[in-house]
C-alpha cells in the first residue's frame, strides 16, 4: 500500500504519465475509429483489415538491403520499404548536417567574397522545390559515363550512370551489437560505481570501471568472426562486388543532403549569431585562445539553440523521402502505393503509412527532445544582454579580417576569386558554349552540355499552358500589370 501511493510522488513517474496518457487517449480513439469503419464497410458489403499482409505481394522490390521476393507476404515488402528509407535517413542526414556546419561557417566568415558565395549557394537551394532538385540531380547523374569508364573520385569508389559502388561490409552487425552493448555496460557501471562510492572514490577508480567494456570487446573480437570487406571491381560489361546504390538513391540522397544542408547552414549561422557576447568576453577575459573560446563556449551555447530547428530538418527530411516515388526509387510510401493499387485496401494502407511515419517521427523527435531536456539543465542561463549577431564581424570564426595583414587577406580573396571563376566558367561552358538550343532529341544526347531544345521548343507552352492564342496578349498585360503593382507597393 505504502508502495503503491508513493509512485504518483516518483520523478520519473511524473514526467512520463502525462504522455502516457495522452498515448492511450490518442490510441483509444484511434481503435474507435478503426472499429466504425470496419462496421461501416462490413454493412457495405467490403472486405478490409489488415489481413492482406499475410497474403503474397506479387511484385518485386529492385532494390532493398532486405532481401525480398514476389511470394513473401506484403508485410515484408512494406518491412523492405521501410528499410530504404532508413537507409536514405541514415546517409543523408549526418551528410547533410556536416555540409550544412559547413555552409553556415563560412557564411558567418569575415572575408566578404566567402561569407556572400555561401549566401548566393544557400538562397537558391531554399527557395526552389525539394522535388525539381531531385529532377536535376536524377538528369544529371544519368550522364555519367557507363560502368566501363565509371569515375573514381576515390579508391574502390565508382560512380557511373548506374549509380555508385562502394566497399561493403560482410558480418559487422555483431561487432556494432558488442559494442554498443560494452558502451552501454561501461556506462552503467560507472554510474553506479559513482552512486555506491560517492564522494570517496577517486577518478582513477572510476576510471577503472571502463576496463569492462574493453574485456568485452576484446573478447567480442576474439569470439566473433572476422569482418570481410568486399570492394567493387570492373568486370565484364559492369561491375562487381561492394555495396552498388541505384542511380536513383544516389539522386534521392543527394538531392535530400543538398536542400536540407542550406536549411542547417541558416540554423547554424543563427544559432552562432544568438550566443551572449557576455559569454564570450568572460572566456576571453579567462585568458582563453579563439579557438578555445570557439570550442568551450560558442559551440556549446550554439548547439542548445540549433538543436530543435535542426530536429524539425531531420524529421523533415525523413518526410521528404516520400518524393522518391517520382524518380523510380521503391521506398515505404512507394510500397504501400503499390499495396493499395493491387488490393484497393486504400485506407488500410494510408493508415499503416501514418502509423509507421508517425511512429518514425515520434522516436527520433522524442530522442531529441529528450537530449535537449538533458542538456538545457545545465546552460548558463543568459537571456539578456548583446548576442554575437549585434556586432559587426565576428573574430572567433575565421579571423578579423580588419586587423589581418594586407597579404593575408589579399590571399584569402584571390583564392575565393579563383574557385568562383573555374566554377563559373565550368558552368558557362556547359550552359552555354556547349549546349544545344535547337535540333532533334539524338542532336541533344550527343551534346556534351546542356539541352535547351526542349525549353525554346515549349516557351509558350511553359509560359501560358493550354491558353488559346488569342488569350495571350491579355495575360501578358494582366501578368505585367501585376508586375508593376508589386514594384509599386515595394519601392
Amino acid at each position: 500500500m505504502i508502495a503503491t501511493l508513493a509512485l504518483p510522488g516518483s520523478p520519473a513517474l511524473r514526467r512520463w504519465l502525462p504522455a502516457l496518457a495522452w498515448t492511450l487517449a490518442l490510441g483509444g480513439m484511434a481503435a474507435v475509429l478503426i472499429l466504425h469503419i470496419e462496421s461501416v464497410q462490413a454493412a457495405r458489403g467490403i472486405r478490409g483489415g489488415f489481413g492482406f499482409l499475410f497474403q503474397p505481394a506479387g511484385f518485386r522490390i529492385s532494390e532493398s538491403l532486405l532481401p525480398v521476393t514476389p511470394e513473401d507476404p506484403y508485410w515484408m515488402s512494406i518491412a523492405a520499404g521501410l528499410v530504404n528509407t532508413l537507409t536514405v535517413a541514415l546517409v543523408a542526414i549526418p551528410v547533410a548536417t556536416l555540409l550544412g556546419i559547413g555552409l553556415g561557417l563560412l557564411r558567418l566568415s569575415s572575408q566578404p567574397l566567402a561569407a556572400r558565395t555561401a549566401a548566393a549557394i544557400i538562397a537558391p537551394l531554399r527557395n526552389t522545390p525539394v522535388l525539381l532538385q531531385l529532377f536535376v540531380w536524377y538528369g544529371l547523374l544519368l550522364r555519367l559515363p557507363d560502368a566501363r569508364q565509371a569515375w573514381q573520385p576515390f579508391p574502390s569508389v565508382l560512380l557511373s550512370n548506374r549509380g555508385l559502388a562502394l566497399p561493403a561490409l560482410h558480418g559487422w552487425l555483431p561487432y556494432a551489437l558488442a559494442a554498443v552493448g560494452a558502451l552501454l555496460a561501461g556506462w552503467l557501471a560507472h554510474r553506479q560505481w559513482g552512486r555506491e562510492v560517492g564522494s570517496r572514490s577517486s577518478r582513477l577508480a572510476q576510471g577503472a570501471t571502463w576496463l569492462l567494456p574493453l574485456a568485452l570487446a576484446l573478447a567480442a573480437w576474439t569470439l566473433l568472426p572476422p569482418v570481410q570487406v568486399d570492394l567493387p571491381v570492373r568486370r565484364g560489361l559492369g561491375l562487381q562486388g561492394g555495396w552498388q546504390p541505384s542511380i536513383e538513391f544516389a539522386a534521392l540522397a543527394i538531392g535530400l543532403i543538398v536542400f536540407h544542408a542550406a536549411y542547417i547552414a541558416d540554423i547554424v549561422r543563427a544559432s552562432v549569431r544568438a550566443v551572449p557576447v557576455g559569454l564570450v568576453e568572460a572566456g576571453q577575459a579567462m585568458a582563453l585562445t579563439p579557438a578555445s573560446v570557439l570550442r568551450r563556449v560558442i559551440a556549446p551555447y550554439a548547439a542548445r539553440v540549433a538543436l530543435p530547428p535542426y530536429a524539425n530538418q531531420c524529421l523533415a527530411l525523413v518526410k521528404n523521402s516520400t518524393l522518391a516515388i517520382a524518380i523510380g526509387y521503391q521506398e515505404l510510401m512507394a510500397v504501400i502505393n503499390t499495396a493499395i493499387t493491387q488490393t484497393g485496401l486504400a485506407l488500410e494502407g494510408i493508415a499503416l503509412a501514418v502509423a509507421v511515419y508517425l511512429g518514425l517521427a515520434l522516436a527520433l523527435g522524442g530522442a531529441l527532445s529528450a537530449w535537449n531536456a538533458r542538456h538545457a539543465r545545465h546552460g548558463p542561463g543568459d537571456s539578456h544582454g548583446a548576442r554575437l549577431g549585434d556586432r559587426p564581424g565576428l573574430p572567433l570564426l575565421g579571423g578579423d579580417a580588419r586587423r589581418a595583414p594586407p597579404w593575408r587577406r589579399w590571399l584569402g580573396s584571390a583564392v575565393v576569386a579563383v574557385l568562383l571563376a573555374a566554377a563559373a566558367w565550368a558552368v558557362l561552358d556547359w550552359a552555354v558554349l556547349r549546349a544545344v538550343w535547337h535540333g532533334a532529341p539524338a542532336e541533344c544526347a550527343a551534346a556534351a552540355g546542356a539541352c535547351w531544345a526542349a525549353v525554346t521548343d515549349n516557351v509558350p507552352l511553359l509560359l501560358f499552358g493550354a491558353m488559346a492564342p488569342e488569350d495571350r496578349p491579355q495575360a501578358l498585360v494582366a501578368c505585367a500589370a501585376l508586375l508593376a503593382g508589386v514594384a509599386v507597393a515595394l519601392g
